[in-house]
């Protein structure tokens, strides 16, 4: 179950990250900064979101409200910063976290959210275009492309909502 993460959460997260940052399909990263500094921007500017189960951490997602280019000024925006999931958590595991965060977000009275995903991620790309406009491309410190979806967060929320309604039932 998704859950608001608490400080004494913290040191579980980072282990979690770092365990686990290179082995995901259903990740979004805003690769254009380091590991630290989105630490610091989730703590200063919006949260983090734990996925626990049997007091194992599954999924991290962080979040800021606002963006890094305008300061964290413009709160009507919310940026993902990232979201990760243990290997064996599926597609479900990634929506359920995304809604999350939109729900978090929604609580901000924010309008848009904002994400990013590596140009190599082809599969990545196809996925979030289902639901997410995307608005152009910004390098990254590495030189890489990152593809830039920008979208209304009502809509992103409701189309995410009736997504995860479909697979649910399919579950059941």
């Amino acid at each position: 179950m998704w859950k608001m993460a608490s400080i004494k959460d913290y040191p579980a997260i980072f282990k979690f990250i770092k365990e686990n940052e290179f082995l995901i399909d259903f990740q979004i990263t805003n690769s254009s900064i380091g590991f630290r500094e989105y630490m610091d921007m989730a703590i200063k500017n919006g949260g983090f979101i734990v996925d626990i189960v049997s007091d194992k951490i599954e999924g991290v997602s962080m979040y800021t409200i606002g963006t890094r280019v305008n300061n964290f000024s413009d709160t009507e925006t919310g940026c993902i910063v990232l979201i990760l999931l243990s290997p064996q958590k599926k597609a479900f595991g990634f929506i359920t976290g995304l809604l999350s965060i939109l729900h978090k977000m929604r609580s901000h009275d924010v309008r848009f959210v904002e994400f990013k995903v590596n140009e190599y991620q082809k599969k990545l790309i196809k996925l979030y275009t289902k639901f997410a406009d995307v608005v152009g491309e910004q390098k990254n410190l590495a030189g890489n492309n990152s593809v830039l979806f920008y979208t209304p967060i009502d809509s992103i929320f409701n189309r995410l909502s009736h997504y995860a309604d479909r697979i649910k039932k399919d579950i059941i």
